[in-house]
């Protein structure tokens, strides 16, 4: 015989055990709660995850466009270093042109000395390659100036900036169609057939008997020198001797100059004549007037790159903020989606509590009923 209310505590119980059931129930709600807020939890990380991706995929792109104007600056940079030792080049070349006329001197030193400074100024105007060069690598045939060329945005925008020479050339267009050009890293001269001719040859006859076929080309050292020149056409007449012994031959041309305009000793009077130093002395100073133009250069080309690294700069401190924006989006509506789950499950929670309540007073009542009845005792 099992007592209605014992039964009730019981597995037999007539009446369900709520408690159990009501815990059931809250795990079932807060188990569907979870599905849906993991749900929707994934959508929100997935519309971030989405927003970054593109965000980050224009910041690679802008950053490839960064790092080409990053070369553009030190191209810049390199170019300033290379015209402040040029400048004291130029300042160091006043030296022994004075020292050349100074007596006791070795002058046939003092003029070494000048080559080699007018070989550095050269070698520095062009130590840097076409792609980094804005005061050198010229096109020796018309003398236009170096170009480095970079992207400034992510469509087809693009920055040219055009250099300066810093260094010194020259030719001299012969009368008779040829033309002499200077290899300015081995202080020579050679002829060459015609502009961007082929480089003309002389025989000789060697201790042999047999020919020798060497350059037509004579050392600044002791193959050149001036016989008259104008300094208004350019019209110049000089003696090369290309071998010592066959003697000097005599070339009339017009002498072209680019760059500083400073020529090497030899067209100086080898610094041997008050006149050939005042002229050295005179594209000193005119050298150093071109050196101020083609440094302005250089001056144009760093602001041109400056702004074009802020606009850079911009562009990527816009994509910084995009996705900080949306990362903040993202937590406050993982945030948002947090309390709602909480409050949903606490909500639903205090619903349950309160029917449990309600039942178990519906259950003391019915009890109560019950006893005062007599069916206290009921027969399985």
């Amino acid at each position: 015989m099992v007592s209605v209310l014992g039964a009730y505590t019981g597995n037999t119980s007539l009446f369900p055990t709520y408690a159990s059931e009501q815990d059931q129930m809250i795990q079932k709600i807060q188990s569907q709660t979870a599905a849906r807020f993991a749900e929707k939890k994934a959508t929100i990380d997935d519309s971030y995850k989405q927003k970054q991706a593109t965000v980050e995929a224009e910041s690679n792109r802008w950053i490839t466009v960064k790092a080409d104007i990053f070369n553009a600056k030190a191209a810049v940079d390199s170019s300033k270093d290379s015209i402040k030792s040029i400048s004291n080049l130029l300042l160091e070349m006043r030296t022994p042109v004075s020292l050349a006329g100074t007596a006791g001197e070795n002058r046939k030193a003092q003029v070494e000395i000048f080559n080699n400074k007018l070989l550095s100024i050269n070698g520095e105007a062009d130590r840097m390659g076409r792609a980094f060069n804005l005061i050198g690598s010229i096109n020796r045939v018309d003398y236009t100036p170096n170009k480095i060329e970079y992207r400034n945005d992510l469509g087809v925008g693009k920055t040219t900036l055009t250099g300066g020479y810093a260094g010194s050339d020259y030719r001299i267009e012969a009368t008779d169609g040829s033309v002499w050009i200077p290899d300015l890293g081995t202080n020579s001269l050679s002829q060459y057939s015609e502009l961007q001719g082929q480089k003309q040859k002389v025989t000789l006859t060697g201790d042999d008997g047999k020919p020798i076929t060497i350059d037509k080309t004579a050392s600044y050292t002791n193959g050149l020198s001036v016989t008259s020149y104008d300094p208004k056409t350019g019209a110049i007449t000089m003696s090369v001797t290309i071998v010592p012994e066959s003697g000097p031959i005599t070339v009339n041309g017009t002498l072209k100059k680019n760059g500083l305009g400073l020529m090497p000793a030899w067209f100086y009077d080898g610094l041997a004549t008050d006149a050939g130093r005042k002229r050295a002395f005179t594209d000193i100073n005119e050298a150093e007037s071109q050196l101020t133009i083609a440094s302005s250069k250089v001056q144009q080309a760093a602001g041109q790159v400056s702004m074009d690294t802020r606009k850079v700069d911009g562009a990527l401190d816009t994509l910084n903020k995009q996705n900080t924006k949306a990362l903040v989006t993202q937590l406050e509506e993982s945030q948002k989606l947090q309390t709602e789950y909480v409050q949903q499950v606490q909500a639903m929670q205090n619903n349950l509590d309160q029917l449990s309540r309600q039942q178990q007073n519906y259950l003391q009542a019915f009890s109560s009923q019950i006893a005062d009845g007599g069916f206290l005792d009921i027969m399985l």
